[in-house]
């Protein structure tokens, strides 16, 4: 799980750098993973704290029933999800 929180945590990092400060729209990290479109730029401490947040929350969730992600694409996907709820661009 903690790879693949990173793995999207990276590709938005790079996709910001690559914008040049605009705004990262469509990114898509593959097939079955729902875009991530961020209507401002999100620093990495904000990064950080969004993907702990999520990985804590997951752990969390799977003591209370639900299982985590069994795969790297279905945490990213679930990770994605989080991240267009929490910056309100989903």
């Amino acid at each position: 799980m903690d790879k693949a929180t990173q793995e999207v945590a990276n590709a938005i990092v790079e996709a910001q750098s690559l914008a040049m400060g605009g705004n990262v729209n469509g990114l898509s990290l593959g097939p079955d993973i729902p875009t991530i479109s961020l209507s401002r730029t999100v620093a990495l401490p904000e990064l950080r704290r969004i993907r702990r947040t999520f990985i804590k929350l997951t752990g969390q969730s799977s003591l209370s029933g639900a299982p985590p992600p069994s795969d790297a694409n279905s945490t990213k996907r679930m990770f994605v999800d989080y991240l267009n709820r929490e910056l309100g661009s989903g």
